[in-house]
């Protein structure tokens, strides 16, 4: 596929996970702009995530929308399989999504420390394990991964 100038990532496929707010979407409108086909996830602002999609649908990006928890692995597999059944290939992954649970160390309880381990560390083990087979052999693929 040739690269359209300005869209260095034409024809390229990219998962942003909470690519529709903050600095998932900057990262979502920047690889829009350069080319790429756009899957995010959202998991439970389904309004800012449609917003998006209609932004870059409208200027000619293709957008899919997937509801994910990230702490989830059932989650997670599942928008890797609906990916994998659009697209076999999937050059980019940004793993945005992340949770936190403010609150005084004092007050902290056990099961709100577990839920942001799972939403920020094993969801990118897991995000990567299910990337794999769509990225393996993709020439130039890359997964990043950014948390709080």
């Amino acid at each position: 596929m040739s690269t359209v100038e300005g869209r260095p990532l034409q024809g390229k496929v990219a998962l942003v996970t909470g690519g529709s707010r903050g600095i998932g979407a900057g990262i979502t409108r920047k690889l829009a702009a350069w080319g790429c086909t756009i899957h995010t996830t959202y998991i439970d602002r389904p309004g800012p995530a449609k917003e998006m999609a209609a932004e870059l649908e409208a200027k000619g990006t293709k957008c899919y929308l997937h509801r994910m928890d990230s702490s989830q692995p059932d989650d997670i597999k599942a928008v890797f399989e609906n990916i994998g059944k659009m697209h076999p290939d999937l050059h980019i992954v940004i793993h945005n999504a992340a949770a936190t649970k403010f609150t005084l160390l004092k007050d902290a309880k056990l099961e709100d420390w577990q839920f942001v381990q799972d939403t920020n560390s094993r969801s990118t083990l897991l995000i990567a394990q299910h990337a794999l087979p769509l990225m393996k052999h993709r020439p130039g693929a890359r997964f990043m991964t950014i948390t709080n």
